[in-house]
């Protein structure tokens, strides 16, 4: 594992102009818009009474999108210097070590989008966010997704595996522990994206009888739009996952 002072360095200077993160960020405006609309229904708020956290924002379009949309409150964490040159007066920032600024179960609405697999721990990470979440509230995650391998079975890739951002990798059931783990209740997990090209790269090495037993208890979580994304298969390269606080 890299130091988090390693971490908290190369995300504030490095990573976001190498990515290409203010491209990738305005191109999804539009998307956002609608984004920020389903979370507030799956949450069942008015904008103008929700708070909302988005971890690892990068520029934070999405927040401003949120504002515009009439959201209360749009709260972004990041590293890098460009999210804090970019927010605006809209959306207020602050850093990974600045959480204890936030009080607890002050906020409606908190999202990961690609970001826990960035993390040193995961599991600590996602627990002190989550204790800033009100008991209802929501928690969406979307991140890189790997299939069930069979044991002894090698894949011929492993996209996403790429270093020192991506430090560990979710299967929908680590991803579903996880979730658990921090207090929260599952509403809906599926996978998506590049479904039918991972049914000829992994053929042979897939593990679908141990899927079926481990994932019994969300096959009725899906969504009906990937029928190769959903119980068992989970063949999407991509994972999103909506849940409560309990």
């Amino acid at each position: 594992m890299p130091t988090l002072d390693y971490l908290a360095e190369y995300y504030q200077k490095q990573y976001t102009g190498t990515h290409q993160q203010d491209t990738i960020q305005a191109e999804a405006r539009q998307y956002y818009r609608g984004h920020a609309a389903d979370l507030l229904q799956r949450v069942g708020m008015k904008a103008a009474d929700c708070a909302i956290v988005d971890y690892g924002c990068s520029y934070p379009v999405f927040l401003q999108e949120a504002k515009k949309s009439g959201y209360r409150r749009a709260i972004g964490v990041d590293y890098a210097q460009e999210a804090f040159a970019t927010s605006g007066e809209s959306v207020e920032m602050i850093r990974p070590d600045q959480l204890a600024l936030l009080a607890d179960a002050s906020v409606d609405i908190v999202r990961f989008s690609h970001t826990l697999e960035h993390l040193i721990d995961p599991v600590t990470v996602l627990r002190e966010v989550v204790s800033k979440v009100r008991r209802g509230g929501l928690v969406y995650i979307t991140q890189p997704s790997f299939p069930f391998f069979a044991v002894g079975k090698q894949p011929p890739e492993l996209k996403d595996s790429v270093y020192p951002e991506h430090l560990h990798f979710f299967s929908p059931l680590s991803l579903a522990m996880l979730v658990e783990k921090c207090g929260c209740v599952i509403d809906t997990l599926f996978t998506h994206t590049g479904e039918e090209k991972r049914v000829a790269d992994y053929a042979g090495v897939l593990d679908e009888l141990h899927s079926m037993s481990a994932m019994a208890k969300y096959k009725d979580r899906g969504d009906r739009h990937f029928p190769l994304g959903t119980y068992p298969r989970y063949l999407g390269e991509n994972s999103s996952l909506y849940a409560r606080k309990t």
